[in-house]
């Protein structure tokens, strides 16, 4: 698809709004390959404070960790796929991940979040003012 085709200097083809194909190569261009703004740090001034967001289509969590820094996750549980946070805003020590009641956000530390090596994972295509 060449976009250059469906722009003119006085207007633009409807299909830039509304094809899925070009949606899904916004979405990959914009929120896949580098970094995107998903709160100020002023959103979690304690920590356990958290916001939840979406980072394009996908949910994710910023968190300040005990330790003062500050962590952007997806907001998914690894194993089942379950939102681990549904609500918009808060303060927490740990939160549970919905059915399986199994591992936890604790802060910046996501044990939700670690890979079969035992690192956590982090966003690298996000990150907090």
């Amino acid at each position: 698809m060449r976009y250059e085709d469906l722009g003119r200097d006085d207007r633009i083809h409807a299909s830039l709004y509304t094809d899925p194909r070009i949606f899904a190569d916004e979405m990959e261009r914009i929120f896949h390959r580098g970094w995107v703004f998903v709160g100020h740090a002023s959103e979690v001034p304690r920590p356990g404070d958290f916001v939840t967001r979406p980072i394009g289509t996908q949910p994710a969590i910023m968190v300040r960790g005990q330790d003062g820094e500050i962590a952007v996750l997806l907001n998914r549980c690894m194993h089942r796929g379950t939102m681990i946070c549904a609500v918009e805003h808060g303060t927490t020590r740990r939160s549970r991940v919905p059915i399986t009641a199994g591992p936890t956000i604790s802060a910046a530390r996501c044990s939700a979040c670690r890979t079969r090596a035992g690192t956590t994972r982090r966003s690298t295509r996000a990150r907090a003012a």
